[in-house]
């Protein structure tokens, strides 16, 4: 089994969707299975980064090569959680499951008071004074629990300063509601 090596085969995936996405009807089809190619996709990078080969990972599940290749395959296959926690063991990791509140699904970390669409085709900086960036921002914290926070073109230390400090804030309410 030792010999068993995995060995990938080059492949342009964002050339294949393009391509692709000129076909009628395989941009829908794409878009109603995206949580499948996110795990698809996931699974792989998993697999390919320990080196196993579909084989290798069956012998560590327990399964055949052909139940492990339908388990990557994408719209074919309905895995049991049992089923993704043996895969994930037998490439080293964890399986994690999050649920997402719907309105942060499509998050775009944007605070500016003009719209994404408007940002785009705008030729100057617009930039958002440093308490309304913070707020804005630590409030993503907060109601959304997101941990990477920041800032893009025209924040500078005045904005991180007053985020730090609505999220210094917000840590002291919860301290506190949490002594009572």
């Amino acid at each position: 089994m030792a010999d068993l090596k995995y060995q990938p085969v080059t492949h342009d995936h964002n050339a294949f969707l393009e391509k692709a996405k000129k076909r009628e009807g395989f941009k829908k089809a794409y878009e109603d299975l995206e949580e499948e190619y996110t795990l698809a996709k996931k699974m792989l990078a998993a697999r390919a980064r320990v080196g196993l080969s579909q084989e290798a990972v069956a012998e560590k599940m327990g399964t055949t090569k052909s139940a492990v290749s339908r388990l990557e395959a994408v719209g074919k296959h309905a895995p049991s959680l049992t089923t993704l926690k043996k895969y994930a063991h037998a490439v080293g990791c964890h399986l994690e499951i999050k649920f997402v509140p719907e309105h942060a699904q499509r998050l775009l970390a944007n605070t500016a008071a003009l719209s994404p669409e408007d940002l785009n085709d705008s030729t100057s900086l617009v930039e958002e004074d440093p308490e309304t960036f913070g707020k804005s921002v630590a409030g993503l914290n907060r109601e959304l629990g997101l941990k990477i926070l920041g800032g893009c073109c025209g924040t500078d230390n005045r904005h991180i300063r007053s985020l730090a400090a609505q999220l210094a804030t917000g840590m002291n309410k919860n301290e506190k509601k949490g002594a009572d």
